[in-house]
């Protein structure tokens, strides 16, 4: 992680996510299906997939850090995906990020206007569901595989 913090590209993203926020209020930022980052056994294939993982729960603490000293209210950071390990609970807790909701709609309840909602694959239709819930400032996900993108509610 120190590393990570320590490129330009986490310079980089940093910067770009707080031009996103432009004047939109962000109290919270919720994180949908990012995965397991306990080790998995040896193997190539293993080895990229938990490299992903981990850089996934990069760039959910970068979100954290970019916008909790632009929150004029308490900053909270959550993670919901019922593959995490008590080794991944660990190492979230100790970046703020509180997982929660294991299974069910724990997170999903969460979404509001005042959200950021960072997924990346999960299991379920993120945009379906949140059409349904709230309109939050700002959504980040792909919108096919490789892709990632912010996309902002007007």
């Amino acid at each position: 992680m120190q590393k990570w913090q320590s490129s330009q590209a986490h310079d980089w993203l940093t910067r770009e996510l707080v031009s996103l926020k432009g004047d939109r209020k962000v109290t919270k930022l919720l994180c949908f299906g990012l995965g397991d980052m306990a080790l998995m056994a040896e193997s190539e294939k293993t080895r990229e997939v938990q490299i992903v993982k981990m850089c996934q729960h990069a760039v959910a603490a970068t979100l954290a850090e970019a916008f909790s000293p632009l929150s004029p209210d308490k900053f909270e950071a959550f993670a919901q995906d019922p593959a995490y390990s008590k080794t991944s609970k660990e190492l979230l807790e100790a970046y703020d990020i509180q997982v929660i909701g294991e299974h069910g709609a724990g997170g999903f309840a969460l979404i509001d206007d005042e959200s950021i909602v960072y997924c990346r694959y999960p299991k379920v239709p993120m945009s379906q569901i949140i059409a349904d819930l709230a309109r939050p400032a700002i959504i980040i996900r792909p919108t096919m595989p490789g892709q990632l993108i912010g996309m902002l509610q007007s």
